[in-house]
């Protein structure tokens, strides 16, 4: 299965790296998450681009992302495999400007 995944995956993750970088030292407004991190639309763009990518290559697998709605234990512990993503991690970095930040991808 990973064999057909990887180039698929490049490509999307290249894409969503296109994306996030268009607003790399652009002036962004930030929200804070009830956990006190920053949420800006570069994470909110990041996340419904993978997401949807990964709805296409995988339909029966579900997501979870940081920038997910909040998705019971009760209803991932019923999940054998999944994707965890976190669309831009590093947000503060990439705030900062300090090139410290990445797109993760995770099967599980």
């Amino acid at each position: 299965m990973f064999d057909t995944l990887i180039s698929p995956l490049i490509k999307l993750t290249t894409e969503v790296g296109e994306v996030i970088m268009s607003f790399y030292k652009s002036d962004i407004h930030i929200e804070v998450k009830p956990d006190q991190t920053p949420l800006t639309v570069v994470d909110q763009a990041a996340h419904q681009l993978i997401v949807n990518g990964l709805e296409k290559l995988t339909p029966s697998t579900p997501v979870l992302s940081e920038e997910s709605d909040n998705i019971s234990f009760d209803e991932r512990s019923k999940w054998n495999e999944y994707w965890l993503i976190d669309p831009l991690d590093g947000t503060r970095d990439f705030l900062e400007h300090t090139g410290e930040f990445c797109i993760c991808i995770a099967y599980i």
